[in-house]
């Protein structure tokens, strides 16, 4: 009722001023012809929508005012313009990217888009550095290394973070959300991950070791996976997002695609092992039935030509259509629908006895269609919704040849003690993960036109957001009769298959309403965009305010300030991990007449679901300047962000009580007969997931530019970020005796983990050369890593509690800790480790692109020019190499 109150306050303070109707036309300028279907925004009115079939579009504006304007197209650079005040009609003209152009930009941009710390990279700058994947594009993020495309590894993306703790960068990638044209691309129904035995989401396949594994269950998405080819603009959000997006804790990455009328686009990129060829085109359809764009990559990767035996293979394509409706065309809607296949292979090596073979297949089938409904309404100006389903295909295969020696196994799936049978000594192990991931999800948003509450201008939107994760693969499945590895006696971990059910799913609901203020203070500009978000996700509840707010003091300076909370769900890999077993052997009679054999084992099943797992949290704080001036432009931002409640691994113990046997007669052909003898407990330890990383990141990004210097035809572009890491597993440690002596209370000692702190220091400078009459370009980059540090605090191994034999966590008193009565659940004191760089890295890469007639472009690459591989001598006296080897690509692409 408030609500409803504030919002009828809203409007009846609506002052009333005199209306005009604007018509804006957008012409492509190189052929001189309407463009349909564009997009124009009024961003001082908040008012947006698309074209018509003649490239028109209508507005109901406050007469006798000057409008900013701002019009995008697909394969069209943005144009913004101010129409003069009173003008009934404006024309906006957007021209091609071409390298004739008067400025080319091949670099992001820091601005104050959704977020006060939006960086957003377009259509030049994704050509400029010849992408193969999303993963290169997000180099030119200020602070990233610039490092050789690289599709035969996982590639997973990272926001203000200095890397090294492996829990809080799964953390962080699993909690920076990925958006495709208003759709949330997740991650949370892959369930493409081994059991708890080897701890936090390990691959279930061991895949290549010179290469890792093909799998990302319960952390960020593989970045390889997305192309770059049909991506028009992308939005990073670094710090504090709108409340129109949640289930993220570390930041957004937003692409943007278009459909529209455009030339055929082909592309083929090339490097050493790497071939990428690409082609997109878009249309009018006859009539008022819109415009479609289609697109098609392909992309093949060889690790070692010589050999062939790892390979990635990557095909997608995509059409977009967007058509309006009605009398007045005031609702459009998009469609879009994408497939994408991925195969990374490794092939059996004859070399090698093991004839290991592993292959990471994915097929996935996306739709998703959005649209808006110009209302023109004060109270009602835009009703805009997207819904989006996805499914994938997902099998993960690893074969190995196997010759352990003859040796006791069990299938037994319950608790108890069960006849095992004894394996052949040589075989083939296979293991498969199949996997179906499904995903539905929409959003329902509404918009005010602008409202004003005195001299205070707003403008409110409030949505609604739903998701639904689900897997419908048959699991995870092997013959544990054929294991991959020996279960040894005294550990007694062992496989077993998972079939996921169907009661494995999350559902999350979410509402949000915003609004973006504007007022003067003092005679100073003041933008507010405050909300607040509530969500459901999954058993959990939680509210998140958001706030970015800016003050012009000048025309030309700017500063501002964010704060903000946001909130992850687990995924389904994180709650429904699967079983653990451990296969305990009591007797074992083996000769080489099966039908005398006898393998009893017990069977200790723990059931490790945990469906109450909270949301992991972030809380970010920000600050900063922004300076822009007609020559150059420099922002400076300091942010403080933390991490609780991330998901990890923790490691339990239990003991079990269980009889030994004693064979007592043996007859010829029939197995022997037996007897219990006494008992023995057995101590099992096993992994649970749980909510416990801890992080704290800070640190300063500062970024700055030129306009092109005239004289000698050069921009000027240069970041320098430094981001410190401190992280932290507020769980336990143990230590386990060599001998456990039950008589004793002490069975285990209990410790705190250690704490661990990151920093680098990285500057970027990037100098574009750009000859516009010959339409040529050339890039230098130059990055200087000058810090890199890790540090893992100390330990003195001594417990704080321990583990008595009725298995109770009893605390020791601080004064008691050092006493010698503990030295049997202690362990060796462990001194701090600080990891320095030892030497200041430089790094060089070069890229020159010609283009002929706006028709043809030809482009170059190089990464290390210079062959500078820097080294130093460590302890052991080996050569440690900073920079990756020189790689060299080059790229034609043909417009028509």
């Amino acid at each position: 009722m408030r609500l409803i109150l504030v919002l009828m306050f809203f409007v009846v303070s609506i002052p009333a001023y005199a209306q005009q109707q604007l018509t804006i036309k957008v012409i492509d300028k190189d052929k001189n012809r309407p463009l349909p279907y564009a997009t124009v925004g009024l961003p001082a009115l908040g008012k947006s929508g698309f074209t018509d079939e003649q490239g028109m579009i209508r507005f109901e504006v406050p007469a006798g005012q000057r409008i900013a304007v701002k019009a995008t197209y697909v394969g069209r650079r943005e144009a913004s313009d101010t129409i003069p005040a009173g003008a009934a009609s404006f024309t906006v003209f957007l021209e091609s990217y071409s390298l004739k152009l008067r400025d080319v930009e091949v670099n992001g941009v820091r601005m104050r888009a959704q977020s006060n710390s939006s960086f957003v990279i377009d259509r030049e700058a994704i050509e400029a550095i010849q992408a193969y994947s999303l993963a290169d594009v997000m180099q030119l993020l200020p602070g990233k290394e610039i490092l050789n495309p690289n599709l035969q590894s996982i590639n997973q993306l990272t926001l203000r973070s200095a890397t090294g703790d492996p829990s809080a960068d799964r953390n962080n990638s699993f909690g920076t959300q990925l958006m495709i044209d208003g759709m949330a691309i997740s991650n949370n129904a892959n369930m493409q991950t081994s059991d708890m035995r080897s701890g936090f989401m390990q691959s279930f396949i061991n895949g290549n070791s010179s290469f890792g594994y093909g799998d990302v269950a319960g952390s960020g998405l593989d970045l390889r996976q997305i192309p770059a080819s049909n991506i028009e603009k992308i939005e990073v959000i670094y710090g504090v997002a709108p409340a129109r997006y949640g289930d993220m804790t570390d930041g957004a990455v937003i692409i943007e695609r278009k459909a529209g009328v455009s030339d055929y686009r082909a592309s083929v990129r090339l490097q050493n092992g790497i071939t990428n060829v690409s082609i997109n085109k878009g249309g009018k359809l006859k009539g008022r039935n819109g415009v479609i764009t289609g697109s098609i990559d392909y992309v093949n990767s060889i690790a070692d030509k010589r050999d062939n035996l790892k390979t990635y293979n990557r095909v997608g394509g995509g059409l977009m259509w967007t058509r309006a409706f009605g009398a007045k065309e005031r609702f459009t809607n998009t469609m879009s629908f994408d497939v994408s296949t991925r195969l990374d292979n490794a092939k059996q090596n004859p070399d090698l006895d093991n004839r290991n073979i592993s292959k990471f297949v994915d097929y996935s089938f996306r739709y998703g269609t959005r649209g808006s409904y110009r209302a023109k309404k004060k109270w009602l100006d835009n009703v805009s919704y997207n819904l989006g389903v996805s499914y994938g295909v997902q099998n993960s295969r690893d074969e190995t040849f196997y010759n352990p020696g003859v040796f006791g196994a069990s299938d037994a799936m319950e608790t108890g003690i069960h006849e095992g049978e004894y394996v052949p000594p040589f075989y083939v192990a296979v293991r498969e993960i199949d996997g179906k991931p499904f995903t539905a999800s929409g959003r329902l948003e509404m918009n005010t036109a602008k409202l004003f509450t005195g001299n205070v201008q707003h403008q409110l939107s409030a949505g609604i957001t739903v998701s639904y994760d689900d897997n419908f693969g048959k699991g995870r499945l092997f013959n544990p009769l054929r294991p991959r590895n020996r279960e040894q006696s005294g550990t007694g971990l062992a496989e077993r298959p998972y079939y996921f059910s169907r009661d494995i799913h999350l559902a999350q609901y979410g509402l949000y309403l915003q609004d973006d203020m504007t007022t003067t203070v003092a005679g100073m500009r003041l933008n507010n965009n405050w909300g607040v978000r509530l969500d459901r996700q999954g058993n959990n509840f939680s509210v998140m305010p958001r706030l970015n707010s800016s003050l012009e003091i000048t025309k030309d300076i700017s500063v501002n300030a964010a704060f903000g909370m946001n909130s992850k769900a687990p995924g389904l890999a994180h709650m429904y991990p699967g079983p653990l077993y451990y296969d305990i052997p009591l007797l074992s009679y083996y000769t080489n007449n099966p039908a005398e054999n006898l393998y009893l084992v017990h069977t200790q099943v723990y059931d490790i679901t945990n469906t109450d797992l909270k949301n992991s949290i972030s809380m970010t704080y920000e600050a900063g300047i922004n300076v822009r001036r007609p020559f150059f432009s420099f922002s400076l931002t300091g942010y403080h962000k933390i991490n609780r409640n991330g998901f990890l691994s923790n490691t339990d113990y239990n003991t079990v009580v269980l009889p030994t046997y004693a064979i007592t007669s043996s007859v010829p052909g029939q197995k022997p007969t037996y007897e219990t003898n006494g008992n023995f407990r057995f101590l099992t330890s096993y992994r649970t997931m749980a909510n416990g990383t801890y992080s704290r990141n800070r640190g300063l990004e500062l970024i700055a530019s030129t306009k092109k210097i005239e004289v000698i035809q050069t921009a000027l572009n240069f970041s320098t970020v430094y981001n410190q890491t401190y992280t932290y597993n507020p769980g336990d440690q143990f230590v386990v005796p060599a001998q456990i002596d039950y008589t004793r209370e002490m069975l285990l000692g209990v410790l705190k983990n250690r704490t661990n702190r990151y920093q680098e220091l990285t500057s970027t400078l990037s100098t574009t050369h750009h000859i516009r009459a010959i339409g040529l370009l050339i890039n230098w980059r130059m990055q200087a890593s000058w810090l890199r540090e890790s540090y893992s605090s100390d330990d003195d191994g001594r417990p704080y509690a321990y583990i008595s034999n009725n298995f109770e966590k009893v605390l020791i008193p601080e004064k008691d800790r050092a006493n010698p009565a503990y030295n049997g659940i202690s362990k060796q004191p462990t001194e701090s480790t600080d990891t320095k760089q030892p030497i200041i890295v430089t790094n060089y890469h070069l890229r020159i692109s010609k283009e002929i007639l706006k028709k043809y472009r030809f482009s170059f690459y190089s990464n290390n020019f210079f062959n500078y591989r820097p080294f130093v001598i460590n302890a052991s006296n080996s050569r440690v190499y900073y920079n990756q080897d020189p790689a060299f690509g080059a790229e034609i692409s043909l417009q028509f």
